[in-house]
């Protein structure tokens, strides 16, 4: 009896690895919905954040990016033709937690997607990183977050 059991676990085992794997179903990445992020005004320094006696004055009318959907949207806006907008990074930011050289979850699309919108505004990092970013534009050169 256990021969038999162990010998139809063999067989679906040997079996499923016929399977091609264009017939495994694959998890949809889950998509990542850009939002315009807030500019830096007397009106959105609470909001953001701010300490009041903190000096953000530095920062006026910078778009203040402090989640993947805002630096999503600041792309998106850039791209879109405001090419001269400022930002200022908040916090670190992780992309993609793990990336390879077959992909990954989220792609990005850089801030200035092609010489007519190529981006002309100041980015400061303020000592926080943007990681895990993944470009899936094979023909392109010179690609990364600009």
């Amino acid at each position: 009896m256990k021969k038999r059991i162990l010998s139809m676990l063999i067989a679906v085992v040997m079996l499923s690895a016929m399977i091609p794997t264009s017939l495994i179903p694959v998890r949809a990445a889950e998509t990542i919905t850009p939002r315009t992020p807030y500019k830096i005004t007397d009106e959105t320094a609470n909001i953001l954040g701010f300490p009041s006696a903190y000096n953000w004055d530095a920062y006026r009318d910078y778009y203040a990016i402090r989640d993947v959907e805002e630096l999503y949207g600041f792309a998106e806006l850039v791209n879109n033709g405001e090419v001269y907008a400022n930002a200022v990074l908040l916090q670190n930011i992780t992309v993609n937690d793990t990336v390879s050289a077959s992909g990954a979850d989220y792609s990005w699309t850089p801030i200035g997607k092609d010489a007519e919108h190529a981006y002309r505004g100041t980015f400061l990092g303020s000592g926080h990183t943007i990681s895990g970013l993944y470009c899936n534009m094979p023909d392109a050169t010179g690609v990364g977050l600009f």
